[in-house]
């Protein structure tokens, strides 16, 4: 009986905590389209206080904020190779 009573307990643990898992997966990657200028922009490091060290970066229209171009570092765009000229 002490058997009997400690697998069904074993199992109705096993079940409940196996209905604890989300179906959705853990890493979400979403779309977005970003519109990238033909012509490059000038941004600063982030610690550079002082505004000394000028870095050249892409201009980009974020669906947040479709009116203004902000800069955007080389390289931020995964799979994206940015060439001067081409929007």
């Amino acid at each position: 009986m002490k058997n009997f009573i400690f697998s069904f307990l074993f199992i109705a643990c096993n079940t409940m905590t196996g209905c604890l898992h989300d179906d959705e997966p853990k890493d979400k990657v979403d779309d977005i389209l970003i519109e990238v200028s033909s012509e490059t922009g000038i941004t600063y490091a982030w610690p550079d206080d002082k505004k000394e060290r000028l870095i050249e970066c892409m201009l980009v229209k974020l669906p947040e904020d479709p009116d203004r171009w902000q800069p955007m570092m080389f390289g931020e765009i995964k799979g994206f190779t940015y060439e001067g000229g081409h929007e």
